[in-house]
């Protein structure tokens, strides 16, 4: 069952534009609300959904990186042979 607080940052999140998640009481997996929810915190749980982080990189021809950005950049630092790398926070 959830907190009070837990209920509160949900509803608020969803409010917000978030996505949310939820699952029956007890049960193991997670799914997304695509409809307006019907809040039923008596035979739900609800969360937020988290978004996966994704970071851009740039490395050098030896692999080191110099370079980070939260978003694909429009062009590469000016170092020769200089690529770019896209991290994605993997979710379970």
């Amino acid at each position: 069952m959830m907190t009070h607080d837990e209920m509160i940052a949900v509803i608020t999140h969803h409010k917000n534009g978030g996505k949310v998640e939820y699952k029956e009481d007890g049960a193991e997996t997670w799914t997304e609300l695509y409809a307006e929810p019907l809040w039923n915190f008596a035979q739900h749980d609800y969360r937020a959904r988290h978004e996966p982080m994704v970071i851009w990189c740039e490395a050098n021809s030896s692999g080191v990186i110099f370079n980070i950005h939260e978003k694909k950049p429009e062009k590469l630092s000016t170092y020769t042979g200089s690529t770019l790398k896209k991290f994605v926070e993997v979710i379970e």
